[in-house]
């Protein structure tokens, strides 16, 4: 049910003609989650060769045009992963293995990073003003930033799906909050923060703050730089809130619920699966 509900979000569903490349991340976020996921839990260096090897069949997902999908979503998922592996099954984390992986998948990534880092650290380059000169990152940043503020909506972004806010308090109950709900919730108010940008005045100004840390302008345009990392922690925390309200209900009550929730999103997401979100003139 979590499934069906995150691939048929909005944010999935919708620009395709736009966004080809950075599409790749409806499924190449979770995918990557995963394996590491097992790599934490099982200490398995299999599962991180693996990442690793995907990294490398997907390169332009983590190449200077997709730095914004590359810088939204690992170090959030990195971070809740360390924290999980460490709070919630409370397992050692492999460090020795993580700090062998970092060179290994700097060297697959080679022959697209270092061009692009030495454009980072060439003074006057494009990169190099775009990231550190204080007038670019208020003019490209702030100023842009600032323009696009009012299409901002958190109650939209809550109600992504209406009986998701009433699952996560209905899951909470049930559980006495329990660790990995917990520390899911975090991470998805984060998120939320982060895509709806306008959470009172101090919100507002905190964000224009971050534009002066080296490179968060890339996260100017915040509306189309967030929804897929968002959705996901939003779908995680659905997914756990609704397993322990539903492993609470006879089958019967269960089965027809998971039903018509399934029902309602394909029913919503029914012009994306006939291919009108595809099936135009790619702007380029």
């Amino acid at each position: 049910m979590t499934g069906i509900f995150y691939v048929f979000a909005p944010a999935m569903t919708g620009n395709y003609d736009k966004a080809l490349t950075s599409h790749n991340q409806v499924f190449l976020n979770p995918l990557m989650f995963y394996l590491l996921l097992k790599f934490f839990s099982e200490k398995n260096a299999r599962y991180m060769m693996a990442a690793i090897g995907v990294s490398f069949v997907f390169a332009p997902n983590f190449a200077l045009t997709s730095a914004p999908a590359f810088f939204a979503f690992y170090p959030l998922a990195m971070g809740f992963l360390l924290l999980y592996t460490r709070f919630v099954i409370r397992r050692r984390i492999p460090w020795k293995w993580l700090l062998a992986a970092g060179p290994v998948f700097v060297g697959v990534q080679a022959f697209h990073l270092l061009p692009q880092i030495i454009n980072l650290i060439e003074p006057g380059s494009f990169t190099n003003t775009r990231v550190f000169d204080r007038a670019s990152i208020m003019h490209e940043g702030v100023r842009y930033f600032t323009a696009i503020l009012p299409l901002a909506s958190v109650a939209r972004n809550i109600f992504l799906t209406p009986v998701a806010p009433f699952v996560f308090i209905i899951g909470f109950l049930l559980t006495k909050g329990s660790r990995a709900l917990v520390l899911t919730a975090g991470f998805y108010v984060m998120v939320l923060y982060l895509y709806s940008a306008k959470i009172t005045g101090i919100g507002v100004e905190l964000y224009k703050q971050l534009f002066y840390l080296p490179g968060f302008s890339m996260f100017r345009n915040f509306i189309g730089q967030w929804p897929f990392v968002y959705t996901f922690f939003y779908a995680l925390l659905f997914g756990l809130a609704a397993y322990e309200v539903l492993q609470r209900l006879k089958p019967k009550f269960a089965v027809m619920l998971v039903v018509v929730a399934v029902g309602v999103w394909t029913a919503g997401a029914w012009h994306f699966l006939k291919g009108e979100t595809i099936n135009a003139i790619h702007r380029q």
